[in-house]
């Protein structure tokens, strides 16, 4: 269902639907964290710096599900349950989306557009500055594990680079 939302959304955007009504339309209503990732290639498919994608690359969360989502792209390519012969049809359009060049980009990479913008830029700042305050802790039981700490709080300092100007030429 999440591939073929995936193409529905890349036509739309091909058309000249604008990116906040798109990923409006999709998310409004829906409660499940995986039309998040189809929200994610949207923006990321049209490089948007807006109000509406502004809450996802402001999130630890998703940053770090959709760096996930990159690294399982690139290794090993969804394919689970397809085996038999009337399985082609299936395979062949996980292979296509998989090919998509959006798929080779994660979230993150959004993040300096919106540093670079003058209507975003403290905004931005701040909420990625402020990840090791609230890191996102996937069960309630990592709170009281240091190296699951650690690794959240890693990733917040590997996010807050890209909000640093000292890592960008002048």
């Amino acid at each position: 269902g999440y591939l073929a939302l995936e193409e529905w959304v890349l036509g739309e955007l091909e058309r000249g639907r604008p990116v906040d009504e798109l990923i409006q339309q999709v998310v409004t209503g829906n409660e499940c964290i995986a039309v998040l990732g189809t929200a994610i290639t949207i923006a990321l498919q049209a490089e948007a710096v807006s109000e509406t994608v502004f809450p996802l690359v402001t999130s630890q969360r998703l940053l770090d599900a959709d760096h996930n989502r990159m690294i399982q792209d690139y290794t090993s390519p969804s394919l689970i349950g397809f085996r038999g012969p009337g399985d082609i049809k299936h395979v062949e359009a996980v292979k296509k989306a998989n090919c998509r060049s959006v798929r080779r980009r994660e979230l993150s990479w959004l993040i300096p557009l919106f540093f670079f913008s003058a209507k975003f830029k403290e905004g931005i700042r701040t909420a990625i500055l402020s990840f090791p305050n609230n890191l996102p802790f996937q069960i309630e039981q990592h709170r009281t594990i240091p190296e699951a700490q650690e690794h959240l709080r890693q990733r917040a300092l590997e996010y807050a680079e890209l909000v640093d100007i000292k890592h960008y030429r002048q």
